[in-house]
């Protein structure tokens, strides 16, 4: 079995050396900078510059956590493909959205003003659908566990039932990450700033909703064979 491990010890050094690039542009920025935007990118706050290094830092966590999992767990680990997969997208998105943060920055914007330079919802909407839909795709070789997955009592309880739900699970995620994609792109696209966001929270969280409904309805129905037996 192909040993993740490796595989993670390079992301958790590509992710460092994002974190230290950030803050060494720091120094180009002001002390004071568009802190948040509302939904047509007008600055409503401004803040210290400093905030920038969430993203980083979060890619990077994530990342060293992962790690410290497969780890404890070992190479033979069923789930470290996935997990190194996930923890692969997971980085990428926030190191996006730390350098298109970075870039809004750089507009030298004050407050009141609209942003237009940088398409920053688009980068947003697209990547979390694409996390959606790469999530997606892997859903249904997770192995059961209790760190990662659809972790719902029902799902924790019965391997069938994991089984099933991370089957339905894997093709809920792709096709709500497709929509809401193909949301993103036509709200940019036409000028409905409103039609991404709505989208990327209608899929995902309904996604969600469905998923979770469905293991109730499949553990239900397992309790009700086994009781006629």
């Amino acid at each position: 079995m192909k040993d993740y491990r490796w595989t993670m010890r390079v992301l958790i050094a590509a992710t460092a050396v994002n974190l230290i690039a950030m803050l060494c542009m720091m120094s180009t920025l002001p002390d004071i900078v568009p802190g948040h935007f509302n939904i047509r990118f007008e600055v409503d706050r401004m803040g210290s510059k400093w905030f920038l290094m969430i993203f980083p830092s979060i890619a990077l966590l994530v990342c060293a956590g992962i790690a410290l999992e497969q780890r404890i767990r070992g190479r033979d680990y069923a789930n470290n493909r996935p997990l190194t997969i996930f923890a692969g997208c997971f980085a990428a998105v926030f190191v996006l959205l730390g350098w298109m943060s970075r870039a809004l920055c750089a507009t030298g914007a004050q407050l009141g003003e609209t942003v237009t330079a940088v398409p920053f919802d688009l980068a947003i909407t697209l990547g979390i659908s694409l996390l959606m839909v790469v999530l997606g795709n892997y859903m249904p070789v997770v192995q059961r566990n209790r760190t990662f997955g659809i972790r719902v009592r029902e799902t924790l309880e019965s391997e069938e039932v994991w089984r099933r739900v991370h089957r339905f699970a894997g093709r809920t995620y792709v096709s709500a990450g497709l929509l809401s994609a193909g949301c993103a792109l036509i709200g940019y696209f036409s000028g409905m700033k409103w039609l991404e966001l709505a989208g990327l929270l209608v899929f995902a969280l309904g996604g969600s909703l469905i998923i979770w409904v469905y293991a109730r309805r499949v553990h239900a129905g397992l309790q009700r064979g086994e009781g006629r037996k």
